[in-house]
């Protein structure tokens, strides 16, 4: 288990993650847990490769070629 909480560490906004479940603090400093993820997507690239589900091509194109100049 892995404990969350937002920049200012109030336990209110904090919370607990368990296994499957993803955390992230938004802009306003909240912790937002996702139940239930698929853990393969995530640490895809430990392996050297990238996952994308339900993507458009273009936007997957997007991703990959990194910041037009």
């Amino acid at each position: 288990r892995v404990a969350l909480h937002g920049p200012d560490g109030a336990p209110r906004r904090g919370l607990t993650l368990g296994a499957r479940d993803r955390g992230v603090i938004d802009a306003r400093g909240r912790a937002i847990r996702t139940r239930g993820i698929r853990l393969e997507s995530y640490v895809a690239w430990t392996r050297g490769a990238l996952v994308f589900e339900d993507a458009p091509l273009p936007r997957v194109l997007a991703r990959v070629s990194g910041p037009r100049r």
